[in-house]
């Protein structure tokens, strides 16, 4: 009589224990923070428009490694440069991103994702980026750049109503 293996009881089915993006490593938290850290000052100014640099951000896919984690902050950083001092491009920038956190939630879209589900495990990590892209924006409020952190704190005071969290 053979010795059979069993997997630890989780309480879970088997094919749920993994998880969501079950095949892929996923980041760590020190992963996302350096990321963020990596994100050097608000000198300069951006080589890119503002459509164009908001554009980058609104349309990235979830990060799936620690260097996309830091092009997607960089790119947060280059729309900020781009937004500069311009109260209008900060209004468009804080709404593109509650936007995009925001329709991921809609019944309609939902109803889409569950169709996608089985063929799609790893979502398009839109909290994963609104967090991210708040975490920069309040880097640089830290840094003293006013409407950062006026955006940082609209964007806090937004989130649990863009489906903050889970």
């Amino acid at each position: 009589q053979g010795k059979v293996e069993t997997q630890p009881r989780t309480g879970m089915p088997p094919h749920r224990r993994a998880g969501r993006g079950a095949g892929t490593s996923r980041l760590a938290l020190s992963d996302y923070n350096a990321a963020v850290e990596s994100v050097q000052g608000c000198g300069g100014a951006c080589a890119l428009s503002f459509d164009d640099a908001l554009h980058v951000v609104v349309t990235t896919a979830r990060p799936a490694t620690r260097g996309e984690c830091e092009a997607f902050c960089t790119a947060v950083l280059h729309l900020i440069q781009a937004a500069g001092d311009d109260v209008e491009h900060w209004k468009v920038l804080v709404l593109a991103l509650t936007r995009r956190r925001y329709h991921q939630k809609a019944p309609a879209v939902a109803a889409a994702s569950e169709a996608e589900a089985a063929s799609d495990a790893t979502g398009d990590g839109e909290r994963l980026l609104f967090y991210l892209a708040i975490r920069v924006i309040h880097r640089l409020s830290l840094q003293g750049h006013s409407l950062a952190a006026k955006a940082a704190a609209v964007l806090c005071r937004l989130a649990p109503l863009a489906g903050g969290t889970r």
